[in-house]
């Protein structure tokens, strides 16, 4: 048996498949009420794009941006956020992303990548879980993510997600065992696009912006990652990342 074989077994043995994240593909629908009044239905998958999980696994760090302290002007659509959301990532070498839909407009989440214990992520071409370093774009497949993350070297890794959703519409956040598993395969389970009916639907003052922070460490070869808490908040991450929204960098 090969490496790459004994790793998936290994996950398989920690993460058995019938704790990985389901996602509702026929028959599931939803519905938001906003101030007495229903706003639509949505079903949990609609053409092909998957429903970010209802009970998120409780990340490391969260921070809400409304549309004001974002800095975007004349941000009129969903779509026009996201580009300038991806552009702000992709000045920071962020070159993958996965997409979700949510009840009210949807979730942007990044590749796995390595970083220090200050949030500082790696140089390039080590910042990413790859198995091939001189790739910068890892495929996102669970599987893959899965193999990558146990065969990575010990230390610390992390994963960002931006929901972007009406204000009222409430995330739910849980503590259990498998929460790490869940984390992970959030990067491996949506679509690489945001389609134009949800790119299409108003960026209104009623929508924010919550940014989630993931935060693994993995102890030693051969030892599961697990959900930390290094103690730094978002705004730290997105600093040590040259990340900066609106231009403030949050020094």
């Amino acid at each position: 048996m090969d490496d790459s074989s004994t790793t998936i077994s290994k996950a398989n043995s920690l993460f058995p498949p019938f704790l990985f994240v389901l996602f509702c593909t026929v028959g599931c629908t939803s519905s938001m009420n906003y101030g007495g009044k229903t706003i639509g239905s949505f079903p949990e998958v609609i053409g092909a794009v998957p429903a970010l999980p209802a009970n998120l696994p409780r990340p490391s760090a969260k921070y809400i941006f409304d549309k004001d302290n974002l800095g975007f002007e004349k941000v009129a659509t969903l779509g026009a956020l996201d580009k300038k959301i991806r552009s702000v990532l992709q000045k920071s070498c962020y070159k993958s992303f996965q997409y979700y839909e949510t009840l009210t407009g949807y979730a942007l989440v990044t590749q796995i990548e390595r970083i220090q214990k200050d949030g500082e992520p790696f140089k390039e071409p080590y910042r990413w879980v790859n198995d091939d370093l001189s790739s910068p774009s890892p495929p996102l497949e669970f599987s893959y993510v899965i193999r990558a993350l146990f065969s990575a070297q010990p230390g610390f890794y992390r994963v960002l997600l931006f929901k972007v959703s009406h204000r009222d519409e409430v995330t739910i956040y849980r503590d259990d065992p498998t929460t790490v598993n869940d984390a992970i395969s959030i990067v491996g389970g949506g679509v690489d696009y945001l389609p134009t009916r949800i790119s299409e639907r108003s960026f209104t003052d009623d929508f924010i912006v919550t940014t989630l922070v993931y935060e693994f460490f993995r102890p030693d070869i051969g030892e599961a990652p697990e959900i930390t808490k290094l103690g730094i908040g978002v705004n730290a991450h997105l600093s040590k990342t040259n990340v900066h929204f609106g231009g403030h960098s949050f020094e």
